[in-house]
C-alpha cells in the first residue's frame, strides 16, 4: 500500500506544471555550496594572467597552456612550473573565446571575490538547467521531462564544471547550444521560422564558448536520422546549415593553428587517429560505467592498473545495463522506443569529442542529456509502472538507479563541494610553509626533487605568486611519479636520481605534458638554464633513472632542493659523494599518516 501511494504521489507531482519551477530552483540550491568553494589548480594560473602577469595565455585567450612554439615554451620550462620532460614543441592550446570573456567579466566586475565569480557560475547552471527542461518537455511527458531533469541537475559528474571556475567554459558551451537544439526542434517540427537562425547562434555561441558544444550535433544527427517522418532529402536540408557551420568551426580552429599536439592525455582525433581509435574503446567504456553506475573516474587518473580496473569493472556494468535495455525495450511504448533510440544514439554521437582525453564525469554535460533519459526510462519502468510492466533484471536496475542517482548522486554533490575546496585550500598551507628565505629567494633555484601528486608537484610556484610570495630564479619538480625515490650523490655538483619500482611518465598526468609516442632513449641529454639532465635508464613510459649535472657546487646558495619529510616540503642534507638519500612516497602531503593530522584543522 504504502509503495502504491509514493508512486501516485511521484507520477502526480512530477506531471504538475509548477515542477519546472521547482527543477530550476533545484539547480540553483544544489549549487549553494559551490558559492564558497574560492580559487584552486588553474584558476591561479587565469588570475595571474588576468593580472597582466607574464603566462603562456593571453586575457581573452586564457585557455591556452602551450601554443606548439618551442620558442615560447622554453622560459616557462627554465623557469617552471613546466616539468623538465615536457615536450618542448607541447601544443594545448584550446579555442575558447566566449568563456574566456565571461572570466574577464568576472575579474573585471569583482576584482577577485571568488564568491560572486561562483554565483555567475550558478546562473550558468540554472540556464544549462532550463535548457535541458525545456528540450525533455518537447519530447516526452511531463512527468517523465520532470524525472529526467531531475536526474539530470543532480548528477555527480556536473560537479566540477559547477564547482570549478576554470571549468565553467564547458557550461557556457553547453547552454547556448543546447538552446540552439530546442530552436531546431521546434522549427522542425511547428515550422517556426525563427527557429533556423536561433539555432545557428546557439551553436555558434556554444562553439565560441567551448569544443564541449560539439557534443550537440550528435543529438541534432540523431533526431534527423530517426524523428521526423518526412522523406531523407528534407533531413539532409535540414541539418546542412549546422552541418556548414560545424565545418567551418573546424577549418577556423584549424586554421587559427587551436588544438592538442604531443599530449599523452589529450589527443586530436583528425591528426592522431590511430591513437584516438585505439583508445576510445576503454574511454567509452568508463565513461558508461561513470554516466550509469557513477564509477570514480579518478581512479585512472591515479594509476595504469585502478584504471585498468576500472574499465573492466565497467564493461561488466555495461553488459549487465545491455541486458537490462532488452526487457526494458519490450516494455516500452512505441514513442518511448524512439525516445529511447533518438537519445541513445545521441548520447553515443555526443560522447566521441570526449572521447578525445581521459575520462571523466566532468566530461558528459551534453552525453548525460541522453544519459538521463535513459536512466529515468529504467526507474519509471521499474518503479514507477505497474507490477506486470516489470520485469526483475529491470526492476534491479531501477533500483539500483534510484539509489545512486536519486539519494547518493545530491550527497555527493553536496559534500564533496564543500569537501574539495576543504581539503584543497588546507593542502595550500604546504605552499606557505616551505622552508625557503623570502631574502635570497629571488636569485635562488629552487629544485623539488619529487613529489608524488600533481597538486604539490606543480602548482607551488604558481600558488605563491598569485599570493606575493617574492618568486625565484626558477621552480623545477624533477619527478612527479608516485613511487620511492633514491638520490645518490655522484661528484660536488652532480647526482643520479631513481624511481624506485617504477618510472616517470606513468600517471595520466605525467603524460599530460609529454606522450609516450614522443620516448626518451638512454644517453639523451635535455639542458636547461642552471643544470644538464642526461638519461641512463628508461622503462615502458619513461626514465626511470637520470642524471643532473648543475652548473655550480649542490651546497651553493644559488639552490634550494626541498623534497617531501614527514609531510612537509623542506630543504634536504645532502649526502657524502658515493652515498645515497632515500625518500618515501609515503612521507608525501597526501600520504594518509601526514594527512589524516591535518583533519581536526579542516
Amino acid at each position: 500500500m504504502a509503495y502504491r501511494k509514493i508512486r501516485q504521489v511521484l507520477q502526480r507531482e512530477l506531471g504538475q506544471p509548477r515542477s519546472m519551477r521547482f527543477l530550476l530552483a533545484g539547480a540553483a540550491l544544489i549549487m549553494v555550496p559551490t558559492l564558497f568553494a574560492g580559487f584552486f589548480f588553474d584558476d591561479y594560473v587565469h588570475l595571474l594572467t588576468l593580472r597582466g602577469e607574464e603566462t603562456v595565455a593571453a586575457p581573452f585567450d586564457l585557455f591556452c597552456f602551450a601554443r606548439g612554439n618551442a620558442d615560447t615554451l622554453y622560459p616557462f620550462l627554465n623557469s617552471g612550473p613546466y616539468p623538465w620532460y615536457t615536450l618542448p614543441d607541447l601544443k594545448l592550446h584550446f579555442f575558447r573565446p566566449l568563456s574566456s570573456a565571461t572570466m574577464v567579466l568576472d575579474h573585471t566586475l569583482f576584482g577577485e571575490t571568488a564568491f560572486l565569480y561562483h554565483v555567475h557560475s550558478l546562473l550558468w547552471y540554472v540556464l544549462l538547467v532550463w535548457g535541458v527542461l525545456l528540450l525533455y518537455r518537447r519530447c516526452m511527458p511531463a512527468a517523465l521531462a520532470s524525472l529526467c531533469c531531475l536526474l539530470y541537475l543532480v548528477d555527480d559528474g556536473h560537479l566540477i564544471p559547477a564547482l570549478w571556475w576554470s571549468n565553467r567554459n564547458a557550461i557556457v558551451a553547453a547552454a547556448p547550444a543546447l538552446f540552439g537544439l530546442v530552436a531546431h526542434l521546434r522549427w522542425r517540427e511547428e515550422h517556426w521560422r525563427p527557429g533556423l537562425p536561433l539555432s545557428l547562434l546557439g551553436y555558434g555561441l556554444g562553439l565560441l564558448g567551448g569544443e564541449t558544444a560539439l557534443g550537440i550535433f550528435g543529438y541534432l544527427i540523431a533526431y534527423e536520422l530517426l524523428c521526423p517522418t518526412t522523406p531523407w532529402y528534407n533531413r539532409v536540408r535540414a541539418l546542412a546549415p549546422a552541418g556548414l557551420l560545424s565545418v567551418a568551426y573546424l577549418l577556423v580552429y584549424k586554421w587559427a593553428d587551436f588544438g592538442v599536439r604531443g599530449s599523452g592525455v589529450y589527443l586530436d582525433p583528425i591528426a592522431e587517429w590511430r591513437t584516438y581509435l585505439a583508445a576510445a574503446p576503454s574511454r567509452m567504456t568508463e565513461l558508461l560505467g561513470i554516466q550509469f553506475f557513477s564509477l570514480p573516474s579518478e581512479l585512472s587518473v591515479v594509476s595504469n592498473a585502478l584504471g585498468t580496473l576500472l574499465v573492466g569493472a565497467a564493461l561488466m556494468l555495461t553488459l549487465l545495463l545491455g541486458a537490462g535495455l532488452v526487457y526494458l525495450w519490450k516494455s516500452c511504448e512505441p514513442a518511448e522506443r524512439r525516445l529511447l533510440l533518438w537519445m541513445g544514439l545521441g548520447s553515443f554521437i555526443a560522447t566521441l569529442p570526449v572521447l578525445a582525453t581521459f575520462p571523466s564525469g566532468r566530461l558528459l554535460l551534453l552525453p548525460s542529456i541522453g544519459g538521463s533519459v535513459w536512466i529515468g526510462l529504467f526507474i519509471r519502468k521499474g518503479f514507477l509502472a505497474t507490477q506486470e510492466h516489470r520485469a526483475r533484471l529491470v526492476r534491479l536496475l531501477a533500483g539500483v538507479f534510484i539509489i545512486l542517482h536519486l539519494a547518493i548522486a545530491p550527497l555527493h554533490w553536496l559534500g564533496a563541494s564543500v569537501a574539495i575546496p576543504t581539503i584543497i585550500h588546507a593542502s595550500e598551507d604546504a605552499f606557505r610553509e616551505i622552508e625557503i628565505d623570502p631574502v635570497t629567494t629571488p636569485t635562488q633555484r629552487v629544485i623539488t626533487l619529487f613529489a608524488a601528486d600533481p597538486y604539490t608537484g606543480f602548482y607551488p610556484l604558481v600558488m605563491r605568486q598569485y599570493l606575493g610570495y617574492p618568486n625565484p630564479r626558477s621552480w623545477q619538480t624533477l619527478s612527479l611519479a608516485p613511487f620511492d625515490h633514491e638520490i645518490t650523490r655522484t661528484g660536488p655538483n652532480q647526482f643520479e636520481v631513481q624511481v624506485l619500482g617504477g618510472e616517470l611518465l606513468s600517471t595520466p598526468f605525467e603524460r599530460l605534458m609529454r606522450s609516450e609516442h614522443y620516448p626518451y632513449q638512454p644517453g639523451e641529454v635535455v639542458s636547461l638554464q642552471g643544470f644538464t639532465i642526461t638519461i641512463l635508464e628508461t622503462g615502458g613510459w619513461g626514465p626511470s633513472r637520470f642524471r643532473l649535472m648543475m652548473d655550480g657546487p649542490l651546497e651553493s646558495p644559488d639552490y634550494v632542493f626541498l623534497a617531501w619529510q614527514g609531510g612537509r616540503l623542506s630543504p634536504i642534507d645532502w649526502p657524502a659523494i658515493g652515498e645515497s638519500a632515500r625518500f618515501s612516497v609515503s612521507d608525501g602531503y597526501f600520504a594518509w599518516r601526514n594527512f589524516k593530522r591535518r583533519l581536526p584543522l579542516m
